[in-house]
Formats: structure tokens, C-alpha cells, sequence
């Protein structure tokens, strides 16, 4: 009997020799929470794909409210860590329950590129906070905003200040 595998039987797969693109590819379907305390631990090649500034163009941050893993993590600290990987490249980002005024400051100022931005469950991004950013946003295009406790003012803002919304 032939195998159709590339593999012997009884041997797993060396993912480490994939492509680097089709690694990148794979990992781009994580997380940057995954990515971060996972992903770029796997092995060398992985590590090298993971420092790429491509690979954080997209950040999603996004956690699951179920999920008490994310606890023991310092996800302000982390997303600052994906937004200096992309070394100015960022155009979309997510951030769940943790963002801040000062979080928010701090991705606008590294990041003039972005177009998408979702927020959701950031009760301590404040009025002010949005506001003050609105102008870094030129390009934004998809505003998400889930949860939060923002009034109308900030939102006219960043309506004014984003004419590809």
C-alpha cells in the first residue's frame, strides 16, 4: 500500500519547514494574545515570523469575557508590545475591557495608518480620551464601538476629524 502522506507513517509533521508565507498566513489567523504567549515560542523560524512588522498590521486583542486565562496577563502591556511590532504599520485593531486613555494615545501615536478601530467593553477610555485622538485617525474608515459609556460629543469629534468614516 502507498501513502499519499509527505510524511512517514507514524510520524507527525514538521510545521517548522512549512513555507515562511504559509506560516505567516497560518499565524495570522491568531490572536495577538496567542501570538504573544504561544505562537512565537514554538520554535525559531515562528519567533523570526512573529517579529515581522507585517504580521501586526492587524491587531486583535479581542477577549473572550468567559475565558479567566487572559487574568493573568497585562494585556495594556502586550498590545503596547503588538503596536511597537508594527513599527508603524498598524491599520486595524481591537481592543477589549482593558483599553485606556493613555492606551489609546499611545496606539494613534505610533500608528498614523489606521483604518479600522473597534472598542469594546473600555469603560476607562473617557470622553476626553477619544476626543484628543480623533484627529491621529485621518484615515479610519470602520469605527466599532461596543459597550462603551461614551456621550455623543466625542463621537461628533471623531465624525468631524474622520472624513473616510
Amino acid at each position: 500500500m502507498v501513502s499519499s502522506s509527505r510524511t512517514a507513517p507514524g510520524r507527525g509533521r514538521n510545521w517548522a519547514e512549512l513555507p515562511d508565507d504559509v506560516t505567516a498566513s497560518i499565524l495570522s489567523r491568531l490572536g495577538a494574545i496567542e501570538i504573544l504567549t504561544s505562537a512565537q515560542m514554538v520554535c525559531v523560524t515562528w519567533r523570526n515570523i512573529c517579529k515581522d512588522p507585517l504580521t501586526w498590521r492587524t491587531i486583535d486583542m479581542r477577549v473572550d469575557l468567559d475565558d479567566q486565562r487572559h487574568i493573568h496577563h497585562d494585556l495594556e502591556k502586550m498590545c503596547r508590545d503588538a503596536v511597537d511590532r508594527s513599527s508603524g504599520n498598524l491599520i486595524d485593531i481591537n481592543v477589549d475591557i482593558f483599553g485606556t486613555d493613555e492606551l489609546l494615545k499611545y496606539i494613534t501615536d505610533s500608528s498614523m495608518g489606521i483604518k479600522r478601530l473597534r472598542l469594546a467593553h473600555c469603560y476607562d477610555i473617557t470622553n476626553e480620551g477619544l476626543s484628543a485622538v480623533a484627529s491621529k485617525l485621518p484615515l479610519l474608515e470602520d469605527l466599532e464601538i461596543s459597550y462603551c459609556s461614551f456621550s455623543h460629543e466625542p463621537l461628533e469629534v471623531v465624525g468631524a476629524s474622520c472624513p473616510l468614516l
